[in-house]
């Protein structure tokens, strides 16, 4: 059974969303959460969660960790949300129009479901408009933060290499690639992989 939660208000869009969802996918358990009560996501087995840019809260943190833990995140907006373009630096696994109809959410989750990614056509042009900005533009690194070879290795983390990986790449050994992982995880100061490399694409460190 595939979980999956919907984080948004209470309305009678989200109502017949979730009738609809349940009707027609039999192997998922569908569930909605009102933002208020969002912390109950981080403590639930989730396998996709549907997130409403549309209300007040800021839900960036709640998007980081299911993206850490790899489960399927989708993102519902309209053309001018600032989030937006953020999230999809972030590469969820969905963009979904704020006024799409529930045959195209159906399909679209059901692409999802099998390892697909979506965006809907009508957010692609503001989305590939912000992923060539993200592209030509790198943010501004701290400086003193790491050294070069450091932020090589960061570079090649957030790419998801392994320590193998990155010394190959870089003519070092997997020895010395270790070392230097371990010395960006104090200088960040992050407990893990994940966290490094979700900070650095955050502030745009990186080109992913």
């Amino acid at each position: 059974m595939t979980n999956i939660s919907l984080l948004s208000e209470p309305s009678l869009h989200r109502t017949w969303t979730v009738k609809v969802l349940t009707k027609n996918l039999k192997h998922c358990s569908i569930t909605a959460v009102d933002t208020s009560n969002k912390v109950q996501l981080f403590k639930e087995i989730v396998d996709v969660v549907i997130v409403d840019l549309e209300t007040t809260d800021n839900h960036s943190d709640l998007i980081d960790f299911y993206i850490a833990q790899n489960k399927k995140v989708i993102v519902t907006s309209d053309m001018t949300n600032p989030e937006l373009l953020d999230c999809f630096g972030k590469r969820l696994h969905g963009y979904f129009y704020k006024l799409m109809n529930n045959t195209e959410q159906l399909e679209a989750i059901s692409m999802i479901l099998e390892g697909k990614r979506y965006i809907h056509p009508l957010l692609s042009s503001v989305l590939l408009d912000g992923y060539i900005d993200l592209k030509s533009n790198k943010g501004t690194r701290p400086k003193n933060l790491l050294t070069k070879q450091e932020w090589l290795v960061l570079e090649l983390l957030a790419k998801g290499h392994n320590n193998q990986d990155i010394g190959d790449q870089l003519h070092i050994s997997e020895r010395t690639a270790k070392n230097h992982v371990y010395s960006i995880l104090k200088k960040l100061k992050v407990t893990n992989r994940t966290s490094a490399a979700l900070l650095s694409i955050k502030n745009r460190w990186v080109n992913i």
